[in-house]
């Protein structure tokens, strides 16, 4: 039994919700009868209802489809195609200078593994770049008009690759493009993620023609960023993606506990998984049981780190060593501690110290 505390799994509200939206028969109108006694704001619940609303008329339910999950899909719709429109010169951009790039997160989501832009949501687009190209890419998004949300391009550039994976930018239209240069925050060494770039596949992107991660290293991306703290709103909308991933019968899970291995996620992974396996019984026991056999102590106390909310006295202090503990691993210690911690709390690269506590779902 391990000492380290496992991180909490959804309050009682949103586990009934997410079983209205992913189960049958009983279950699911259980889940449903308790989430509208709840009185939950439907607001908060945006990114479930359409979800819900497949899953309840599936199984001939027409009646019980809230009024509102009726008029969401129109919604989501229209959100989403306005955000890739803005997003789309900055694509461009990067197509025509022959930088390539890989669609993450919700966009390659809703395109890959639901039926169309009307059923996942998003807030923004989150792409990956690869890193020896990331100054290269600053200036071309500087130039179409997108710039750095909280710091300056001078600051940005500044910065050890190291010192975060990602930079939030706002273009013209004040729409949010994630630019990646590292997948995982855990996870920061200059070859760390040429896999992704390696095992890519094609998809379409209205008229753009771009790529996204193949679909082992989507759930592996996915279960990593699951046990990062979010705000309550989106915290487990990820279970979604999951499901609808894992159902597309699309994942080799021997092949995704080597990618474990190589990343040494395997305590995010099993974690996840757990979870998950309540909505998604096809997700093998056995592949739960043998990344839980390979996690470390060290592996168990970061995810717990990481679980832990922005602010919290106990992450400020651990949240920087796990930090530099991974950074370790891909770096071959060539980074010193005093270099490392100046970097994240001083000089040119202060405000770092957050850059893993943004980290939304998309």
């Amino acid at each position: 039994m391990p000492l380290i505390p496992r991180p909490k799994g959804p309050d009682p509200t949103t586990l009934a919700l997410l079983r209205a939206c992913l189960l049958s028969g009983k279950p699911c109108r259980e889940g449903l009868e308790t989430w509208v006694q709840s009185g939950i704001e439907v607001d908060r619940d945006y990114p479930y209802l359409v979800r819900l609303r497949q899953n309840l008329v599936r199984q001939g339910w027409n009646h019980l489809v809230p009024t509102e999950a009726n008029s969401a899909a129109e919604s989501i719709f229209l959100q989403n195609t306005s955000i890739i429109s803005s997003v789309m010169p900055a694509l461009k951009a990067l197509g025509e200078a022959d930088v390539p790039f890989l669609l993450l997160k919700g966009v390659a989501f809703g395109l890959q593994y639901y039926p169309d832009l009307a059923t996942r949501p998003f807030e923004d687009i989150d792409i990956l770049v690869p890193v020896s190209a990331r100054l290269r890419v600053f200036d071309l998004l500087a130039k179409v008009g997108f710039s750095p949300v909280h710091n300056s391009w001078q600051t940005e550039r500044k910065r050890p690759h190291w010192v975060r994976h990602a930079v939030s930018l706002a273009g013209p239209s004040r729409v949010s493009l994630d630019l990646h240069w590292h997948a995982l925050h855990e996870c920061k060494g200059e070859t760390v993620d040429e896999p992704y770039f390696e095992e890519k596949i094609p998809i379409q992107l209205l008229d753009c023609k771009a790529f996204t991660l193949c679909h082992n290293h989507a759930l592996f991306h996915l279960l990593a960023h699951a046990c990062i703290w979010h705000p309550p709103f989106n915290r487990w909308r990820w279970v979604l993606d999951a499901a609808a991933l894992v159902q597309s019968n699309r994942i080799d899970w021997p092949l995704l506990q080597q990618t474990a291995q190589r990343f040494r996620m395997q305590a995010q992974l099993n974690w996840s998984l757990c979870l998950l396996r309540e909505f998604v019984p096809e997700i093998p026991p056995q592949f739960i049981d043998n990344l839980d056999g390979e996690c470390t102590w060290m592996d168990r106390l970061n995810l717990w780190v990481r679980s832990r909310q922005p602010g919290e006295m106990l992450r400020r202090v651990f949240y920087p060593w796990m930090d530099y503990w991974r950074l370790l691993m891909y770096e071959q210690s060539r980074t010193s501690p005093f270099e490392f911690l100046w970097a994240r709390f001083n000089g040119p690269f202060s405000g770092a110290a957050q850059s893993g506590d943004r980290d939304p779902q998309g």
